[in-house]
């Protein structure tokens, strides 16, 4: 009794409390909860949610009809969210999840790179909310301290007319894992070249999204940047390129890959995966 006690503290908390501070706002209030990733990305099976670096001896959190976090309020949520954001999201996502199945089913023949238009702002607000919102739900008990690069993110979701930030920089990539990943605050180091990065990653079936938040690069060749004009208008369309050739690991980026060292907060890192029947 006295382990399993223990291991019910080391679960994810994503519900309890229904009111608390909006992790995007901040204003206190009832908070509601937020499918990270969206329903419209396929986010809709209960899921089975654990700490990134927790070992899977510990019971997981079960989340019903897909992984959500009672995080936000109904307007950063219905308002922004759900109305503004994600459905650029999700018609990307419906467009790469139609490639890729045609690649591995082999039913046309396919390049190394495909363009789709899209209108990055919309998808970049919708990709930094859901970040934003994967918080366990006693990090809503109180205003969170104010960090560089999170209030950064927090002003360019709220003010549609703002610029992303000009040390902050997004990827995407064709992700071809079977778990849903957010991860917050980690860095990659390479010990061989001493190039490194700092940032956020949310990831789930078809698409994997990093932000970086320096001038360094991501140590990966097969992600594609998703602005190339940072101050574009929020409906203006622009051409976003999807590699099918070369793709990054699985586990890209959490894992290290050769040379590389990789350094998580424990406590900040989420991954869900489909419960077994």
């Amino acid at each position: 009794m006295g382990d399993y006690s223990k291991n019910l503290g080391k679960r994810v908390a994503t519900r309890g409390l229904k009111t608390g501070h909006c992790a995007i706002c901040r204003i206190k209030g009832l908070l509601t909860r937020d499918h990270v990733p969206p329903k419209c990305c396929g986010n809709t099976n209960t899921t089975e949610l654990r700490f990134l670096a927790e070992q899977n001896n510990v019971a997981p959190t079960q989340s019903q009809g897909g992984t959500a976090f009672r995080s936000i309020c109904a307007n950063c949520n219905g308002g922004l969210l759900g109305s503004e954001y994600d459905p650029e999201l999700g018609l990307l996502s419906d467009e790469v999840n139609q490639l890729v199945s045609s690649a591995y089913k082999k039913k046309i023949y396919l390049p190394d790179k495909f363009s789709f238009k899209a209108k990055p702002q919309r998808i970049a607000r919708a990709i930094i909310g859901h970040l934003l919102a994967a918080i366990s739900i006693t990090d809503t008990k109180k205003v969170t301290e104010n960090n560089g690069s999170i209030e950064s993110l927090r002003n360019y979701f709220l003010n549609p007319t703002h610029a992303l930030p000009r040390d902050i920089d997004i990827y995407y990539w064709v992700y071809t894992g079977c778990e849903q990943v957010v991860i917050k605050n980690f860095a990659v180091l390479n010990s061989s070249t001493l190039e490194n990065f700092y940032g956020y990653a949310i990831k789930f079936p078809p698409l994997g999204f990093l932000i970086t938040t320096d001038k360094n690069l991501p140590p990966n060749k097969a992600v594609c940047k998703l602005f190339d004009e940072k101050d574009i208008d929020l409906d203006h369309p622009a051409l976003l390129d999807i590699k099918l050739s070369p793709l990054p690991r699985p586990d890209f980026p959490e894992s290290p890959g050769e040379n590389e060292v990789v350094m998580l907060n424990r406590k900040q890192g989420y991954k869900a995966s489909q419960k077994k029947h």
